[in-house]
């Protein structure tokens, strides 16, 4: 397999809509100015497969350094001809030595059960963390409207660059092992095209959790709350800006129950079960604090 396929990283808009449309084949599609957002971020961790002979994108492989210590794998598609049982395994060593993954490097997995097994258990030392649960369902205004805001806590959508500092201020005690910031900021607009992001404010203006909605995609992409009330006030803050009966979509850890439940009473159904995966040693995150995860990063 390896003589009949060339990797090569992606390199301008073109090579990024090719790879959307080939992420929609298997349900990872992010719409391309989230994947764009991704490859501007970190674009050498952006590679495409192609077929050696005729030059078609035939697949391709995302990643990304958290820290330059710890490395996240995170999506991988080949179009099913070019597949056989070790297509990963011969391909791997390539791809880590050409986007400098380090050979000691906490490497982070987010496996379905095939992976799990095939990939992650050969290799001694590895830890699960947690189980991820994904799940989708139409959006109900009258349900989400009553999950109301705790008292003293107000909820709405980012309206400045002031709240946007408070938001990127209150993520960094969230995501603490490493700084986004850069990253965030472009992340965490509240443009209604591309995203919506709501805020948490207390009393006094302190920033006590945020919310953001992916459009193209319809997925809340992260959300974190100091509660369970902020959290589940901000995952409806942000569903509401959908129209109903519009699908939409929740990533979230499934020792979460509060997040579960709220799923449940909007008659959301699961649609993907994958397990967060370390391969030297778990990273300790405040999961309590979780209520949808950031697939591009380690929560």
């Amino acid at each position: 397999m390896s003589g009949k396929i060339a990797l090569r990283f992606a390199a301008n808009d073109e090579d990024i809509l090719v790879m959307e449309e080939l992420a929609k084949n298997a349900h990872f599609d992010l719409g391309f100015h989230d994947r764009r957002l991704h490859w501007l971020y970190s674009p050498k961790t952006h590679i495409l497969i192609l077929d050696n002979t005729s030059s078609e994108v035939i697949g391709y492989f995302t990643g990304n350094f958290v820290r330059q210590d710890i490395f996240l794998r995170a999506h991988t598609y080949i179009k099913k001809e070019y597949r056989s049982k070790h297509t990963l395994f011969d391909i791997l060593p390539t791809w880590d030595a050409m986007m400098g993954v380090p050979a000691d490097a906490n490497l982070i997995y987010n496996c379905n059960g095939i992976t799990l097994k095939a990939l992650v258990r050969p290799n001694p030392g590895y830890v699960i963390s947690e189980k991820m649960l994904s799940y989708e369902g139409n959006i109900h205004h009258s349900i989400l409207r009553q999950f109301e805001r705790p008292p003293d806590v107000t909820v709405r959508l980012i309206q400045d660059a002031h709240d946007l500092q408070l938001l990127l201020a209150y993520d960094k005690t969230i995501h603490y092992i490493a700084d986004r910031e850069s990253f965030m900021r472009q992340w965490c607009s509240n443009d209604g095209v591309n995203a919506t992001t709501a805020i948490a404010l207390s009393s006094t203006g302190i920033c006590l959790g945020f919310a953001s909605l992916r459009r193209a995609v319809n997925l809340i992409e992260p959300a974190y709350g100091e509660s369970d009330a902020i959290g589940l006030a901000l995952l409806s803050a942000v569903l509401l800006t959908l129209r109903e009966d519009e699908v939409a979509q929740i990533t979230f850890p499934g020792s979460h129950s509060t997040v579960l439940a709220f799923c449940a009473a909007l008659g959301w159904t699961s649609c993907m079960t994958e397990h967060r995966v370390y391969s030297l040693e778990n990273i300790l995150l405040p999961w309590t604090k979780v209520f949808a995860v950031q697939d591009f990063f380690a929560v």
